[in-house]
C-alpha cells in the first residue's frame, strides 16, 4: 500500500507540528512492511531528510514530483493536515486537523471566513477525519458538527522525545533568559499586562533572577507586547518570543509553564512538557476537556494575587514543584494506556 502524506501545514506556525506527526507515523508504520510512505513537501530540512534515510519504505517527493505521480494514481490513501494539491481529489483522503480555524487569529473577517470555508471543505472531502486526541476532537466537532459523522479518535504512538543534557538546557536558558531560570507563559496578549502586574508582586517579595518568557502565535501580538513592555519596571526580566520558533528544549528548560486562553493546537506542547517533568498551571476559565485537567494545577488566573502566589509557591517550595510535575507524569501515563487499549483507529496501520 502506498500512503501519500502531504507534509505542508496551512500556517507556518504549525510546520514543526506537521513534521513531528509525519515522523511519528513513519516510526509507527515501520513494523508494517506493506506500507510505503510518500512524503510530499515544498522543501525538507536536514533533520527530516536524515530521519527518512533510515527507513527504506520512505520516499521524499517535491510538489512537482507528487503531482505527476498522483496524476496517474487513483484510490490511493492521501493524508493531510489541512492542505491539498492537484491529484488528491482522486484519492482516499484522510484529514488530521492539528488546530481549528481561529487558533491562528485571522487578520480580518474575510480571512476568518475563508479559513472556515477551507476547513469545512477538507472535512467534507475526507473519507475520515482522524483526531490525535480528545481535545482536538471536541473542539473540531463543536465548531463543525458535520465532522462527527466521519470523525474517529486515532492512536498514534509519539516518537521518543530527545534527552537533553544539563549543558544543553543551560544553553537554552542563556538564549531565552540571559542564562537564568524562567517561567514560560502561553497566554493571550490581552492578559499580558495583568500577568506583568502579578509578576511584579512576586519580584517585590523575592528579589530573584527569575525571568518570565512569553510565547505568542502572531507577530502582531508579539509587537504589541514588546510595545507595552517599554514602561514596565522589571522589563529586563521579561522576554517575548514567537511560537513558530519554539523548540522542545524551551519547554524542557522551563521552571513551570502557565496556559491561558489556548486551544487544542497546544496539546502537543502540553504532552511534551509533561514528559520533561515540567509543572503546568492552567487557567480554570480555559475551555479544556475534563480529561486534561489532571495534567497540571487548575485555578483562576483572574483572581487578584492568584498568579503571584503561585510564582512564590513554586519558586520557594521545590518539593511542591516536583510533586506537581509527578502528577502530570501520572496523568499522561494513564491517558496513553487508555488510548492504546481502547481499540482506537491505529495510525498508520488501519490505513493498510
Amino acid at each position: 500500500m502506498r500512503l501519500f502524506i502531504l507534509a505542508i501545514p496551512h500556517e507556518h506556525s504549525f510546520t514543526s507540528l506537521v513534521i513531528e506527526r509525519v515522523m511519528d507515523m513513519i516510526q509507527a508504520g515501520a513494523e508494517y512492511p506493506t506500507i510505503s510512505f510518500y512524503i510530499i513537501g515544498g522543501q525538507f530540512n536536514p533533520p527530516i531528510i536524515d530521519f527518512c534515510k533510515t527507513y527504506k519504505a520512505v520516499h521524499l517527493l517535491t510538489l512537482k514530483e507528487a503531482k505527476l505521480l498522483l496524476k496517474t494514481a487513483t484510490n490511493e490513501n492521501f493524508l493531510h493536515f489541512g492542505a491539498s494539491i492537484k491529484g488528491a481529489e482522486n484519492q482516499h483522503q484522510y484529514f488530521i486537523p492539528l488546530t481549528t480555524p481561529g487558533a491562528i487569529q485571522p487578520r480580518s473577517f474575510i480571512a476568518k471566513y475563508f479559513q472556515e470555508k477551507a476547513f469545512f471543505k477538507f472535512i467534507k472531502k475526507a473519507k475520515q477525519v482522524l483526531y490525535i486526541n480528545e481535545w482536538m476532537q471536541e473542539q473540531v466537532e463543536l465548531k463543525f458538527p458535520i465532522a462527527a459523522t466521519k470523525g474517529k479518535l486515532a492512536w498514534l504512538p509519539t516518537l521518543a522525545k530527545p534527552i537533553f543534557e544539563w549543558h544543553q538546557l543551560a544553553a537554552t536558558k542563556e538564549f531565552l533568559a540571559d542564562g537564568y531560570p524562567y517561567f514560560l507563559a502561553c497566554i493571550p496578549v490581552a492578559h499580558f499586562i495583568d500577568t506583568l502586574k502579578e509578576f511584579s508582586i512576586f519580584k517585590k517579595w523575592q528579589q530573584s533572577t527569575m525571568r518570565l518568557v512569553f510565547i505568542f502565535d502572531e507577530p502582531k501580538d508579539y509587537n504589541k507586547a514588546a510595545e507595552l513592555l517599554k514602561g514596565y519596571k522589571y522589563k529586563e526580566n521579561i522576554k517575548v518570543r514567537l511560537a513558530k520558533n519554539l523548540s522542545t528544549d524551551w519547554l524542557a528548560a522551563a521552571y513551570f509553564i502557565m496556559w491561558q486562553g489556548i486551544d487544542c493546537s497546544k496539546t502537543f506542547w502540553i504532552e511534551s512538557a509533561v514528559h520533561y517533568d515540567i509543572p503546568l498551571l492552567f487557567d480554570e476559565q480555559m475551555n479544556m476537556p475534563t480529561s486534561w485537567q489532571k495534567a497540571g494545577e487548575v485555578f483562576s488566573f483572574s483572581e487578584k494575587g492568584a498568579l503571584s502566589n503561585h510564582f512564590k509557591l513554586y519558586y520557594k517550595d521545590e518539593v511542591y514543584r516536583h510533586a506537581r510535575a509527578r502528577l502530570g507524569k501520572a496523568w499522561i501515563e494513564l491517558a496513553n494506556a487508555k488510548r492504546e487499549s481502547n481499540s482506537l483507529f491505529q495510525l498508520p496501520a488501519d490505513l493498510a
